[in-house]
């Protein structure tokens, strides 16, 4: 099994060494990294020439966008069996993927899990509730299929780009839920694994996700948005 780790990030030179580094340490060998730099407005991009001639790719932009497409375009130019979804003032735990392939049998097709914080809070999530799965009402129930988010490439391919874009623009916010629910609605709930180890690890970076950089009334739209898509 070959993993895609789709990194998305904006004004993150403080912490995409320790990202890419962590991809880069992974004990399991099979994967591919694409690296969305969104036109950062900081050192970002200096930050990243140093890894040209690796495993890791790096897709400069000349205009900000948002992580959402950054996603869609890299999912694009991935190669792997499964794409994996990470920020890039975020970082894996050094067995990840190793963990992760223990989960992904044939009948798999995407995953999520625990997750801890960078203080090495643990976050744990669970997987939803039968009526929920009968009913495919995952955008009224609350939200659990947090990080690492990952899916098979054959079935993410499938959502439509229209499912991404409101006003005709790229939703730049709550990007894992407007992949998240359309993949979710078109599996079944033994096709889905809730990975128990806290592999991903989760930076708040406050000065520069995108939640704190538009505004709480303005994620709060966007929620609601995907809630009646």
């Amino acid at each position: 099994m070959k993993y895609s780790i789709i990194v998305t990030g904006y004004n993150c030179e403080k912490y995409a060494d320790e990202c890419l580094e962590s991809v880069l340490n992974q004990s399991y060998a099979k994967w591919e990294c694409l690296v969305w730099n969104d036109a950062s407005t900081d050192d970002t991009a200096n930050v990243l020439k140093k890894y040209e001639g690796t495993k890791i790719k790096v897709f400069n932009q000349a205009k900000n966008e948002g992580a959402l497409k950054g996603r869609y375009e890299l999912i694009r130019e991935a190669t792997g069996d499964v794409v994996c979804f990470l920020g890039l003032d975020d970082k894996l735990a050094p067995n990840a993927l190793e963990i992760l392939n223990g989960y992904y049998t044939d009948e798999v097709k995407l995953t999520w899990g625990n997750w801890m914080n960078t203080r090495g809070y643990r976050f744990p999530v669970r997987n939803y509730d039968s009526d929920v799965w009968e009913n495919k009402s995952f955008r009224r129930a609350a939200w659990r299929a947090t990080a690492l988010n990952t899916f098979r490439r054959d079935l993410i391919l499938q959502v439509p780009k229209e499912f991404l874009l409101m006003d005709g623009k790229w939703i730049d916010n709550c990007t894992d839920l407007a992949y998240s629910f359309p993949c979710l609605e078109m599996v079944e709930r033994n096709e889905v694994r809730v990975v128990l180890e806290p592999i991903y690890i989760y930076r708040d970076n406050h000065g520069n996700t995108t939640r704190n950089r538009l505004g709480k009334a303005h994620k709060a739209k966007i929620r609601e948005y995907l809630k009646r898509l």
